[in-house]
């Protein structure tokens, strides 16, 4: 976890700097070695496409002085034209390689954008319910999904920047060899010019990282409001107490607050590519001047110039990428952050091999002993010292007032959420002893705030793709599903409604009809 890293940082002694910066690196790595893993000869490929830039380049700013200089030298033309095929001819093979090793790695890359979202999605099957429910993670899997479906995902932008990155740093020492053939000076004014279009960079690329949860948090409430029309649950209330008004007001804030974050981010831009084009201009034009000073009092000949010409546009653009480079690498890693600490969730409950399940021909007893529950990120406990023994086939109720923990406590009991102390056990054996998923086999619960799945009522009711129809059928017609049915279990005779087949889609129902499936599918589970 990113925050456990930082700790260890700040007590080794690092400043708050550094400790970015090793969060940042570390993300970095963590990355690269997941691409490791999943293919080892990706790199390969990945290594020839973004240097071959730089030979390709340089071969492109000597081939003009080659040019000039054989023409003053009154080279044969056959000579001249055997240099220059043999000029192309390096550019065409550099190319090829190029082209050939740059489709591999854009093929591997929809294939890692996918890697990705596979290990997010098993994460999310997998680990422990208390993980999925909890609100950070929760932040972390939103920004995660919005990241993955975004059309270029922070996993893919970190791998296109490292290359250039690594190409940039390459050409810049390439083209730095020379320039200084040149003069130092023009080499020292390159750099510190493009000094400041990093920093105005990096200015601006920092607050658009302070600005992201905000207008994250204004995305999600915008995109609530938005979408409550389409929540009949929801909207059947908004118009039976007349607030269709206010929460048409809400919306239009929302959306005004959502538009003035954005103006202030486009603001910077803006500011940032005023700056930009300033300095730009300036360092372009010191350069040219140097060179035709230079020209012109005999320093350098016409090839020479044509030359450096071409060394200082390409060294101002290695420059230029670099500190572009730089900065996108940043916001990157920032957001490798959610995918790393989503991923590297610890689970509490028990996944590995578990002892055998309890003879289920009758309910088994269940104990709680001092057993207390504190929901992440509270202050105090929902649930404090509670002691309880149901005996083995004992029917209870739980009764108590809103927000008291009947379903807290319903969710230890079912394994969906682990206890902060104490210790629950179920014949006799602690809960941690048992395989998780074989545990959630031992209940059959039917929550308040229940939903339906894209299934068949047959698939639904059984829980499994490959179901007893017969089985299916008997609960069916002893609590049948119905159009129109008020409550299963309490009308059993259908008055001249239509009985649904267990081959319909579960969205196919009407009124009631979310109860009158849930309760088959209790009776359905409690009596295998």
């Amino acid at each position: 976890m990113v925050f456990l890293i930082q700790q260890e940082y700040m007590g080794a002694g690092f400043s708050r700097k550094e400790d970015i910066v090793n969060r940042i690196l570390s993300n970095i790595r963590y990355a690269i070695c997941k691409i490791h893993h999943w293919d080892r000869r990706f790199f390969l490929c990945y290594i020839i496409s973004k240097l071959s830039a730089v030979p390709i380049s340089v071969i492109g700013i000597y081939l003009p002085k080659v040019i000039i200089d054989m023409i003053e030298g009154k080279v044969s033309y056959t000579i001249l034209l055997i240099t220059v095929a043999a000029f192309f001819g390096g550019i065409l093979l550099l190319e090829l390689i190029d082209s050939y090793a740059s489709a591999r790695v854009w093929a591997k890359d929809y294939v890692f954008a996918g890697r990705w979202e596979l290990e997010i999605t098993e994460k999310f099957m997998t680990t422990d319910f208390a993980n999925t429910d909890a609100p950070e993670s929760n932040n972390n899997y939103k920004a995660i999904l919005g990241d993955l479906h975004s059309g270029l995902p922070s996993t893919d932008f970190l791998l296109i920047y490292l290359g250039l990155f690594a190409g940039n740093v390459f050409g810049i020492f390439s083209y730095t060899s020379i320039l200084l053939t040149l003069s130092p000076i023009v080499v020292i004014l390159l750099i510190l010019s493009n000094y400041i279009l990093y920093r105005t960079g990096k200015w601006n690329v920092d607050y658009s990282d302070k600005m992201r949860e905000t207008r994250s948090a204004l995305d999600r409430r915008k995109y609530f409001l938005e979408g409550l029309p389409f929540l009949f649950e929801y909207f059947k209330d908004i118009k039976s107490f007349g607030m269709a008004g206010w929460m048409q007001k809400l919306f239009s804030q929302a959306a005004e607050e959502k538009r003035k974050a954005d103006r202030k981010l486009s603001a910077r831009e803006f500011i940032a590519a005023l700056v930009n084009l300033f300095f730009a201009f300036i360092r372009d034009t010191a350069a040219y001047l140097v060179l035709i000073w230079m020209l012109y009092r005999g320093t350098i000949t016409v090839g020479d110039f044509a030359l450096y010409l071409g060394a200082i546009v390409s060294f101002s653009k290695w420059l230029e990428d670099l500190s572009e480079s730089v900065n996108q690498i940043n916001r990157s890693a920032n957001e490798i952050s959610h995918y790393r600490e989503y991923l590297e969730m610890q689970d509490h409950m028990n996944h590995g091999a578990g002892i055998p399940l309890p003879d289920m021909t009758v309910p088994p007893e269940i104990e709680l002993k001092n057993v207390s529950y504190t929901y992440p990120g509270a202050d105090t406990p929902t649930i404090c010292d509670v002691n309880l023994k149901i005996t083995a086939g004992e029917k209870i109720a739980l009764v108590g007032v809103n927000g008291a923990g009947k379903t807290t406590l319903v969710k230890l009991l079912t394994g969906l959420y682990p206890v902060t102390s104490g210790e629950l056990r179920v014949a006799g054996e602690p809960v941690e002893q048992y395989n998780i998923d074989e545990y959630y086999s031992l209940f059959s619960v039917v929550f308040q705030d229940f939903h339906l799945l894209p299934v068949t009522i047959g698939q639904f009711i059984s829980s499994q793709t490959e179901y007893d129809r017969k089985r299916v059928e008997i609960v069916n017609d002893l609590y049948p599903i119905a159009d129109g049915t008020v409550s299963a279990g309490f009308r059993t005779g259908l008055s001249g409604r239509r009985k649904r087949s267990t081959d319909e889609s579960v969205y196919s129902g009407f009124s009631g009809f979310q109860t009158s499936s849930f309760y088959c599918r209790t009776k359905y589970l409690l009596e295998q």
